[in-house]
């Protein structure tokens, strides 16, 4: 991974600390609007954690590990930082209206996340990707870039859709497509983005009760499909296939049909239960029969 490997240097420990304390943006939307252009996520903390010493541990030029006392005055890993993140540094004056906009939409642990001292990565829209600290007291640069520098160009339509008008579908869109990206990330990742991809359907199916859209049943039918697609993105495909047993599929509309379809397949397959997965083949689109070969080949 590009420049991982710090130069630590004696001069490190003489960078001033304005300079480090100036490199984050300060604007929330503006960061969020420059994470959205480069395809990044945001790395953002309260103004007022960062008067205290946060220690980061990083690799010299050999190799070796090297603690630094506090991020917040090191300009060498800030910079660094700043290759794989949007650095934003929240006013203490917005919390109160930014936690008012989500305190009835997010659990506990994500609102005491949102509230604590500690760093918190989010997508280009300002909600969080991880709610448990990345590392320990002494914050691994290592670990934080290496997991959760993502690139989002996967989702960067949808984003932008999003970004330009929350509505259902756009919601709705944004929530399923986290949900492909979980097939093709990490497994250590895979939970986080169908966390970020919950916030998304969660928002959609309110949407759902308050917005005058067509064919409500067949859209009602899609968000239960798509909660059991959430289990097979981590691996789960004997409780998917439990779930699916469940469901009168003469009752499926539309596109819903598909999925269902979709979801037998790759489970099966994921089974190696190949006589059950060809029984569905003939059913799955040419392009999920795509999506199905890297999953299964990903498993």
């Amino acid at each position: 991974m590009k420049k991982i490997c710090l130069f630590i240097l004696l001069t490190l420990f003489a960078k001033s600390v304005s300079l480090a304390q100036d490199a984050w943006m300060t604007g929330f939307e503006a960061a969020k609007r420059l994470a959205l252009a480069q395809d990044k996520m945001l790395l953002v903390v309260w103004d007022q954690s960062t008067f205290y010493p946060l220690p980061v541990l990083v690799k010299d030029n050999q190799g070796g590990q090297v603690i630094l006392n506090n991020l917040f005055e090191s300009d060498a890993v800030i910079d660094l930082l700043w290759e794989h993140f949007v650095l934003v540094k929240l006013d203490e004056s917005s919390f109160l209206e930014l936690y008012n906009g989500i305190k009835d939409k997010r659990s506990f642990s994500y609102l005491d996340k949102f509230s604590d001292d500690s760093l918190k990565i989010m997508d280009a829209n300002g909600n969080i990707l991880i709610t448990t600290d990345p590392s320990g007291y002494v914050l691994d640069v290592f670990e934080l870039i290496q997991k959760y520098a993502l690139n989002t160009s996967f989702i960067k339509q949808e984003l932008i859709n999003y970004r330009n008008d929350q509505n259902f579908y756009t919601a709705f869109y944004l929530g399923s497509k986290y949900i492909d990206y979980a097939f093709y990330a990490n497994d250590y990742i895979k939970k986080e983005l169908l966390g970020l991809s919950n916030i998304y359907l969660e928002e959609a199916k309110a949407r759902l009760e308050s917005e005058r859209l067509d064919n409500k049943e067949a859209l009602t039918q899609r968000f239960e499909l798509l909660e059991i697609e959430q289990e097979l993105a981590v691996g789960k495909a004997n409780k998917v296939l439990r779930k699916l047993k469940r469901i009168d599929a003469s009752q499926l509309q539309g596109a819903n049909n598909q999925l269902y379809a979709f979801l037998y397949y790759v489970s099966y397959m994921l089974e190696n239960e190949q006589e059950n997965a060809l029984s569905w083949e003939s059913k799955v689109t040419p392009v999920d029969l795509e999506k199905a070969k890297v999953i299964i080949n990903n498993q």
